[in-house]
């Protein structure tokens, strides 16, 4: 541990850790981080699933023996946007897996200091086609003690990381339905544009909508200009569909707040595919994992977009798997 603090420190001293009791950190340092990491040779990931582990070779070479039964051993590292830095040391056996596990983080002085340590025999595990090592610590008897832990070892390809980042993973499945319903040109009326409004909002902007400066809706322009973005849509079928207020001049729209959405675990999705049609559009092909389910790919669907300054979403088609 000592020799990847000694290589992080820097980087992670001269980064807005936000507020000191409850660090955040961006994920642009969580990667520059684990590229230092990476510079010594080791295998790294950070912790939200949008960055490929780095030297990854041996880590994937190792699992694969041990899905065949042959004793091997590999080890990897994982940071995430609290600053912590853990440590995954793996021994297989005839199938069994044992880990190792170490979390470490710095103190008020960049010192790196272990504060959990422990090995354990996992009660199941699989590395999975798409790459994806999975392991339950214990049997999970319910989802809100849910025993899961995933790490992806494989990459992806480059465009369908970046496109995901950028524009399936920012939207997901949470409180709208743009990825949860079939449509195309012809069908927007399926879509729930006010609930689309925040998501879409921060990927134009690259910030959060500010709930502080905003009473009973949006303004016509301000929706119009986030939602037109990203859709082929004329502003008076965007009236009738989202529900405009003409007398106020304001589309109805609130925060996602606690009081307001049913608390539940969701999948997040992950681009395996992109095709580029020769007409300037891509097909995404997104599958989504489901972690809390213990599941690689719960259900599948494609996304076909044209990248013009934004992104035009074209024609939605889930398939459930």
């Amino acid at each position: 541990m000592d020799s990847v603090g000694d290589c992080s420190r820097d980087i992670y001293a001269a980064a807005d850790k936000g507020n000191l009791q409850n660090i955040v950190l961006a994920e642009a340092t969580v990667h520059e981080m684990a590229g230092a990491v990476a510079a010594q040779g080791r295998a790294v990931t950070c912790g939200s699933y949008d960055f490929n582990m780095l030297n990854y070779e041996k880590t994937d070479e190792c699992l694969r023996d041990a899905v065949n039964g042959k004793a091997s051993e590999t080890e990897f590292f994982q940071i995430t946007t609290s600053g912590h830095i853990m440590y995954f040391g793996l021994e297989s056996k005839q199938e069994d897996l044992v880990v190792t596990y170490a979390n470490a983080a710095f103190n008020e002085n960049l010192e790196l200091h272990i504060q959990q340590m422990e090995k354990f025999k996992v009660y199941d595990w699989s590395y999975t086609e798409k790459g994806w090592l999975i392991w339950e610590k214990a049997l999970s008897q319910n989802h809100e003690m849910d025993m899961h832990s995933f790490f992806r070892i494989l990459p992806l390809d480059e465009n369908c990381r970046q496109l995901g980042n950028e524009y399936i993973r920012p939207v997901s499945y949470f409180c709208n339905n743009l990825f949860l319903v079939d449509w195309d040109g012809n069908s927007l009326d399926k879509i729930e544009f006010n609930d689309l409004y925040e998501f879409l909002y921060k990927i134009k902007y690259g910030e959060s909508v500010n709930t502080d400066d905003i009473q009973n809706g949006i303004g016509k322009e301000d929706f119009e200009n986030v939602i037109r973005t990203f859709f082929d849509i004329s502003a008076e079928e965007l009236e009738k569909l989202a529900g405009y207020d003409f007398d106020k001049g304001l589309y109805p729209w609130e925060p996602i707040m606690a009081w307001n959405h049913v608390k539940q675990f969701q999948p997040f999705p992950e681009v395996v595919k992109c095709v580029d049609n020769q007409d300037g559009t891509y097909t995404l092909y997104v599958e989504a994992v489901f972690v809390e389910e213990g599941k690689d790919c719960s259900f599948h669907h494609t996304v076909t977009m044209r990248k013009e300054g934004g992104v035009c979403l074209a024609h939605i088609k889930e398939v459930e798997k």
